[in-house]
């Protein structure tokens, strides 16, 4: 499958020369006007780095696309989303991690409001580093500290907020604890939606590792799990027949029903100081993730009677990474006669060293 992207993209840019960050909007498509379509949190709509549009990528781009609008904004190291002709993206201001939300048309300010103080450390600026999420006529922002909130899209205002520590028993004590996870860097795993509910891995020890709300209400539906959180945000799939909420965890993968919360499924996965930081990739029943020190990992979920049954069909050690999640573009069936995809899937792994977001999966 070509995979398909939004005709208009927004870049958070470091000029060297300057060591000041930019926010960028560029049309990539020259003589298309409007809006495409709405990239509304992480990875875009569906969390699979996909659009949802039916527009295919162009067969070229411009060398030099036209630029619609910059402006200067603090540090962090969360994307920036758009939803309804808006711009959401969170920065640190004056040592606060700030929510801004702008007219994506020509970058003016329609407001901004203060999440939590900043969170700092040696891996980065001290910045957030949880893109926000946009829902209808809210906005959910995550600090790397803990701090969750919901707030209105058309002005800012706060609708709700929980934190982590202190409401679900989480550890925070920043760098250098000896306790893995987000605990050491920051929550940087940006809540998903499914219907009503938001889902959020808290990382509570005391059975909230995982969390359920009530997305308009911040009312607690269920808590589940005692997996401290990783830096890999959820994702919403359908793996063995079931929907369900699949986390990349500090303990590994687990799916979890959606209506209560009950165990599906776990297979583990850990790693040193706790970093597992891609987010899940599925194709198929086939469930996708990644480290630095494991590589790239597929698992298998499958039915056995009543119950799930998981086996980790293959390893790539040679497709390790640290941070950046993959983008599945097409699968490729064992056996298959196919040797354009055969040799395109080759070629693919083999340029992982230079081109690190995109990686062809073998299902």
């Amino acid at each position: 499958m070509t995979p398909r992207l939004p005709r208009d993209v927004i870049a958070r840019v470091r000029y060297p020369s300057t060591k000041a960050w930019v926010l960028v909007l560029l049309a990539v498509c020259v003589g298309e006007t409007g809006w495409a379509e709405d990239w509304p949190q992480w990875r875009g709509p569906g969390r699979n780095g996909h659009s949802g549009s039916t527009n295919r990528v162009p067969a070229t781009l411009s060398a030099t696309p036209k630029l619609l609008w910059k402006i200067p904004v603090g540090a962090g190291l969360a994307s920036p989303v758009i939803a309804r002709g808006k711009v959401f993206f969170n920065d640190n201001q004056q040592g606060k991690e700030t929510l801004h939300a702008l007219d994506a048309k020509n970058g003016s300010e329609l407001w901004r409001c203060s999440i939590d103080d900043v969170f700092a450390d040696e891996q980065g600026p001290s910045g957030p580093r949880c893109t926000p999420l946009v829902d209808a006529d809210r906005v959910y922002a995550q600090s790397g500290k803990g701090e969750l909130r919901c707030v209105a899209a058309a002005d800012g205002h706060l609708l709700w907020r929980v934190n982590f520590t202190n409401d679900f028993g989480a550890a925070f004590q920043g760098e250098d604890t000896p306790i893995p996870g987000a605990a050491e860097h920051g929550y940087t795993a940006a809540p998903v939606i499914e219907g009503d509910r938001l889902f959020a891995c808290a990382g509570g020890t005391n059975g909230a590792g995982v969390v359920c709300f009530e997305k308009q209400t911040g009312k607690i539906l269920w808590r589940s799990q005692n997996d401290r959180a990783s830096y890999a945000a959820p994702i919403i799939a359908t793996v063995a027949g079931a929907k369900q909420l699949i986390c990349f965890t500090v303990e590994g993968l687990v799916g979890l029903a959606l209506e209560d919360g009950s165990r599906l499924w776990r297979t583990a996965l850990k790693t040193p100081y706790g970093r597992n930081c891609t987010t899940p990739i599925v194709i198929g029943d086939l469930v996708i993730v990644g480290t630095y020190r494991a590589g790239l990992v597929g698992t298998r979920v499958s039915h056995e009677g009543n119950t799930f049954k998981v086996e980790r069909v293959w390893v790539n050690k040679e497709a390790t990474m640290n941070f950046s999640s993959r983008l599945a573009i097409f699968s490729v069936r064992p056996g298959s006669k196919s040797r354009s995809s055969s040799s395109a899937s080759a070629k693919m792994f083999r340029s992982l060293s230079i081109l690190p977001l995109f990686v062809v999966m073998a299902a």
